[in-house]
């Protein structure tokens, strides 16, 4: 898993998650960490399934794309 952003009112983002062979529903995910103050949990509609991360040549993740995926991914802003 790998946030989409963070809530920042200014600038729209809202918490979401990318992830990859995850078999379980984005509940299953949420149970994990209950608890966390909820600017730090995403909502069930921003979990996103991806075939793969994309990474760079050197194996790093690619972050400009990543954001571009979650950006695509993600739609509008939440009002």
């Amino acid at each position: 898993m790998i946030p989409l952003g963070t809530v920042e009112e200014k600038l729209h983002k809202a918490l979401g998650v990318l992830q990859t062979g995850f078999e379980g529903s984005p509940e299953d995910l949420l149970a994990r960490v209950e608890g966390l103050p909820r600017v730090w949990t995403p909502r069930s509609s921003m979990f996103f399934e991806i075939d793969a991360f994309p990474v760079l040549g050197t194996g790093k993740s690619d972050l400009k794309a990543l954001q571009s995926l979650a950006d695509e991914l993600g739609g509008d802003p939440p009002d």
